[in-house]
């Protein structure tokens, strides 16, 4: 009988530790948690406003190696003095009538599409008029042309070539053949 009990009582206690140590690995371990949703709106604020900081310091460099004020640059190219602020999303899909959810990848999505065709892939998936979209957005009927390099080289006096490569440069895209560029 002793022997008995000594084995049942070894036997529990091994089944005691083993379970312990079962229980212990097969808990859930937490994964990466989401951030919640007015830290992700703020995230992205702050990378939209890095990109503004971005394009400033650009435009500063291009206008520093022309030998031209910032300022006169931006005129010459017909660019806003500051950029326009970043639509409030969630007010753009209420004013659409559709989810932010469904706006945003409606808006990443036409990015595949030509430069002219962006707005209008997204207009046709969300089931809106491409007019809508642009006035809910805040843009323009009509976008406006690409600077005509020739004349604001002109109106800073100094050359296209001149002008192509400080903007190549401040903006990151490296140097291109001139033949290419021109």
């Amino acid at each position: 009988m002793g022997m008995q009990r000594l084995l049942a009582t070894a036997g529990l206690g091994i089944a005691l530790v083993g379970s312990l140590g079962l229980a212990a690995f097969s808990q859930v371990q937490p994964g990466p948690t989401r951030p919640h949703r007015a830290q992700a709106t703020h995230q992205r604020a702050q990378r939209f406003e890095g990109r503004r900081r971005a394009y400033n310091q650009a435009m500063a460099n291009a206008a520093a190696q022309l030998g031209v004020s910032e300022a006169d640059l931006k005129a010459a190219l017909g660019l806003p003095e500051q950029m326009p602020p970043r639509p409030d999303m969630a007010a753009v899909a209420t004013r659409l009538g559709v989810s932010e959810t469904d706006l945003r990848a409606a808006l990443r999505s036409g990015m595949g599409s030509e430069r002219g065709q962006r707005l209008t892939t997204a207009a046709t998936q969300l089931g809106v008029s491409e007019a809508d979209l642009k006035a809910a957005l805040g843009l323009p009927e009509q976008m406006p042309p690409r600077p005509d390099l020739s004349a604001a080289a002109t109106r800073l006096g100094v050359s296209e070539t001149d002008l192509r490569a400080a903007l190549r440069n401040a903006m990151g895209r490296g140097r291109r053949p001139a033949a290419e560029g021109q």
